[in-house]
């Protein structure tokens, strides 16, 4: 018995049936379309792969302040100057500053009061959510699915139709870019 099952599990081993090459279009398709296969449906990015690097890395890759609120749960003041510039955009997605995954839409942002941007809804599939048990009470931290960046937490007294208040560190987004 292994630690996550409680019993063997047995597969069939089997020969392969009939190969059937893909269409002319599609052979080498990485190579030919610059090595971009299928990251977009609907015009968001596919999640297909986590990202995983280093503590040196991301500290080269990230400025110290966002740093410390991606990768070590930090939280940036309320009403802060980013927060000021965030709270009006209600088009377009705003991405992870870590890995630049799309997870939250403009149009779900709404003024909460709180002094950090909110979003009554994240992207499907784009955030994970943790119990957080820190500074004496219990909620749930939502980092990014894709690097696992610290982004805030999810309350449960947002507006209908979800009832959910992502209150998200306006460091741990970048903006929607501009048409």
């Amino acid at each position: 018995t292994g630690e996550i099952f409680f019993c063997r599990i047995h597969s069939a081993i089997v020969a392969a049936g009939t190969f059937w090459p893909a269409e002319e279009h599609h052979q080498d398709y990485m190579q030919k379309h610059g090595g971009t296969c299928h990251t977009r449906r609907r015009g968001l990015q596919v999640v297909t792969a986590l990202i995983e690097r280093s503590d040196e890395q991301w500290k080269a890759t990230l400025d110290p302040e966002t740093y410390r609120i991606l990768r070590h749960g930090g939280t940036e003041a309320p009403f802060c100057e980013l927060y000021k510039a965030l709270k009006d955009i209600t088009s377009g997605y705003f991405v992870c500053a870590g890995c630049g995954l799309e997870l939250f839409d403009g149009a779900q942002q709404f003024t909460s009061g709180t002094g950090w941007p909110s979003f009554s809804l994240a992207l499907p599939g784009r955030v994970a959510e943790f119990a957080d048990n820190s500074h004496g009470r219990s909620r749930t931290e939502v980092r990014c699915y894709r690097c696992g960046g610290h982004l805030g937490h999810v309350f449960s007294d947002g507006p209908a139709p979800s009832g959910k208040r992502y209150c998200i560190n306006g460091q741990s987004l970048v903006p929607p870019t501009k048409p």
